[in-house]
């Protein structure tokens, strides 16, 4: 499903909030709403070549499943409608994904994770993710260690709205304590240290 009217003017106010930030790389959900709002908040410095295309990352796809809303277009019609703007060789040519039975959470988690290690993977060092809801809940709650001795950084693991942008430092981790590593936490962590990226600006 495209953008309203109101998702159009939430995603093309971001455009002065991003400029200042410095991304190398902006990576998003490949369904349409998620590529609109990317091209909408950075489609000006892709067009004067001072971005790449937007990469389009299946694992980054909301939870799929038995809503037509969530399943994704074939890359013939998502490169008809953003040509070369839109990096498409990542995913596949049809929605193999989508079927009537909703996606169990516990699929949406380890995409996440899979996309995570993708990102640590790459060069760039400050990359923009544009996604949905539901995936950046489980990246923030299942993916990314939010919480330090019992505590949770404040805002993080709070539901996103629509359009909302928060800057996040992530690095790979391993628990100290020996008890720890038996539990299922996260594999990266939230780095609070960095001043120049508070969780919720």
């Amino acid at each position: 499903a495209p953008l309203t009217d109101a998702g159009r003017k939430q995603a093309m106010a971001l455009a002065d909030s991003v400029a200042p930030l410095g991304v190398r790389l902006v990576v998003a959900s490949p369904l349409r709403r998620a590529l609109q709002t990317a091209l909408h908040a950075f489609g000006d410095f892709i067009e004067a070549d001072l971005l790449a295309p937007v990469v389009a990352h299946e694992a980054l796809r909301e939870q799929h499943g038995a809503h037509s809303r969530d399943q994704r277009r074939d890359t013939a019609s998502i490169g008809a409608e953003f040509g070369a703007r839109v990096n498409i060789d990542n995913i596949l040519p049809t929605d193999e994904l989508w079927t009537s039975q909703r996606e169990p959470r516990s699929n949406v988690a380890d995409r996440c994770e899979q996309f995570v290690r993708w990102l640590m993977e790459r060069p760039e060092d400050n990359i923009a993710v544009v996604a949905h809801r539901q995936v950046l809940l489980v990246l923030c709650n299942c993916v990314i260690q939010c919480g330090d001795s019992g505590g949770v950084y404040q805002g993080l693991l709070d539901p996103f709205s629509a359009s909302e942008m928060r800057h996040v430092r992530i690095e790979p981790w391993e628990p100290d304590d020996e008890l720890d590593k038996d539990l299922e936490i996260p594999p990266y962590r939230y780095v609070p240290s960095n001043p120049l990226c508070p969780p919720c600006p």
